[in-house]
């Protein structure tokens, strides 16, 4: 029996034992409807508060829920705020790995992020910002043959360091940058025999790799190479393809995607040839001797209408500009059909910027 039948049964004999027998003093049936409204009010009471408490559980559990959405949120912005941090540790760990990497100190991180703001922008591309960087390392340091200073550090504290403290420096700028570069270790072919050296790579924009020589650049003229004027500067190893480098460089290193050409050659080739002719302009200029910088044929031309007997000349050919060969032989035909006169002209070849004496009699 299920326990509505109960009810209805308890209901039934209540009636009749209470309400209707014939020796009980309750016989009017208005009591019996008055006690079932009685309960009723009170089940409908009952049910009210039922209903007052579902809604205040409903009420309590959306609290809740928003309670707990706050802590989420609050949470939340607690770990993005710990995130942010932790991205800000990031960019100080990456210079602290480059200083330990490197062996350099927190101050000199600092002392290259100075240079680094000094001779770049955000403007530049990687090749603009890997030149000044180039630039202002051939300037500031010298080649240590003494063969005693290998750190990073002593090229950028002492300004005097070997081929793979080059190396290490301009590797640790580029890091700085975040342009990707690499150390190479290899062999290089000189007139004195092979011998181990060190220089670089770098990734530019277009995604290949450029070999870059930053020792080589930095030319040992009159026995030294710390020009501040940068007038020993040269590109001729200045972000260069394998094939070129092999001239006289040598590697096992492979690099990949490498570019199968030199970046934009001939505009650094003019470069380093108007810094050689500057230079030795200079350094002829200082001997007495009349020297001419020829990067034209009309130059050529206006020097030798000026021309005067018995002096010494020295021609400065910019080979990127003009042919060696053809200033020879304009030479030779104007000092002998216009002139009328004999010369006697010495020529030196060199990679970029040719040197002619001649002598007019």
């Amino acid at each position: 029996m299920g326990w509505w039948e109960k009810w209805i049964l308890l209901w039934r004999n209540l009636y009749k034992n209470i309400f209707i027998k014939e020796d009980n003093i309750i016989k009017n049936h208005f009591l019996f409807i008055l006690v079932c409204i009685v309960f009723i009010g009170i089940g409908f009471t009952l049910y009210v508060k039922w209903l007052d408490n579902q809604d205040y559980k409903k009420s309590y559990e959306q609290s809740t829920k928003q309670t707990y959405n706050n802590k989420t949120t609050k949470t939340t912005n607690t770990y993005n705020t710990f995130n942010t941090s932790k991205q800000t540790s990031t960019v100080e760990s990456q210079e602290s790995k480059i200083a330990r990497q490197y062996g350099l100190t927190d101050s000199d991180i600092s002392k290259m992020k100075k240079i680094i703001n000094e001779n770049t922008n955000s403007r530049m591309t990687y090749a603009e910002k890997v030149q000044a960087i180039h630039d202002w390392m051939i300037k500031d340091i010298e080649y240590d043959h003494s063969f005693k200073e290998h750190k990073a550090s002593a090229g950028l504290n002492k300004h005097i360091v070997v081929c793979s403290g080059y190396a290490y420096l301009f590797n640790a700028f580029m890091d700085l940058m975040n342009i990707p570069c690499k150390y190479i270790s290899g062999t290089v072919h000189k007139e004195s025999g092979d011998g181990d050296h060190a220089w670089n790579a770098v990734q530019l924009e277009d995604g290949f790799w450029y070999f870059i020589d930053v020792t080589w650049d930095d030319q040992n003229i009159d026995n030294r190479s710390d020009y501040k004027d940068g007038s020993n500067l040269t590109y001729e190893y200045f972000l260069i393809s394998r094939q070129t480098m092999n001239k006289d460089h040598t590697t096992t290193t492979v690099l990949s995607p490498e570019t199968k050409y030199d970046y934009n050659r001939n505009y650094y080739n003019k470069l380093s040839a108007n810094i050689e002719m500057k230079r030795l302009y200079t350094y002829y200029t200082n001997m007495g001797y009349d020297t001419f910088m020829i990067d034209n044929y009309n130059t050529l031309t206006k020097v030798l209408q000026n021309a005067s007997l018995n002096n010494y000349y020295v021609l400065l050919i910019d080979t990127t500009s003009v042919s060696t060969k053809t200033v020879q032989k304009q030479v030779k035909s104007y000092v002998r059909n216009k002139l009328k006169r004999k010369r006697h002209a010495e020529t030196h070849e060199r990679d970029i910027v040719d040197i002619m004496f001649f002598y007019i009699y």
